[in-house]
């Protein structure tokens, strides 16, 4: 078939394939090309990112939310990657401890993405964590992220003041 340019500025009689190589680059691409259905599974299809520098302290053994994030997948069959760092100090009690948890939470409840435990043999020292989750929520709805700590038995724990050691970052893949 005769490549074609016809009056409505439509063109017909390419095939796929049919053009040579540098004659359509990114900037001739359409905006959200190629579409995310066509990545292959394992790509990154966007990053969301908070962090925190405020000082908080928590002294019961409920966890205390530090940071928030939310992400909107593309696809049902895409799944989320929650990484998060947190420094915790021990206030009080030698062998006091601290966790450190990811939430996901959505209108059917809360739901618990990683938790991990600590041990602080010392008072008064920091304890850094970092944290690795893997959640398939099988939905495009927004869905909310929560990196929350908790003391361990006894004692006061908190956070630091440093926003680089506090952070919630959120990675959309391909499923």
């Amino acid at each position: 078939m005769p490549i074609a340019i016809n009056g409505d500025g439509t063109i017909t009689g390419i095939s796929v394939g049919g053009l040579p190589d540098g004659i359509v680059d990114n900037d001739m691409l359409a905006a959200g090309t190629p579409n995310s259905a066509a990545l292959p599974t394992g790509t990154v299809l966007q990053v969301q990112h908070t962090s925190s520098s405020t000082n908080t302290t928590n002294s019961t053994s409920t966890y205390a939310t530090l940071l928030s994030q939310t992400i909107t997948l593309s696809s049902t069959s895409n799944y989320v990657l929650a990484f998060a760092s947190i420094s915790l100090r021990v206030n009080q009690n030698t062998n006091a401890y601290g966790d450190v948890a990811i939430y996901h939470t959505d209108t059917s409840g809360t739901q618990v993405v990683q938790v991990f435990n600590g041990q602080n043999e010392n008072v008064n020292s920091d304890y850094n964590f970092t944290c690795l989750g893997r959640h398939a929520p099988s939905s495009t709805d927004e869905q909310t992220y929560v990196l929350a700590f908790r003391r361990g038995s006894s004692g006061t724990t908190s956070v630091s003041t440093d926003s680089r050691l506090h952070q919630l970052i959120l990675v959309e893949v391909a499923g």
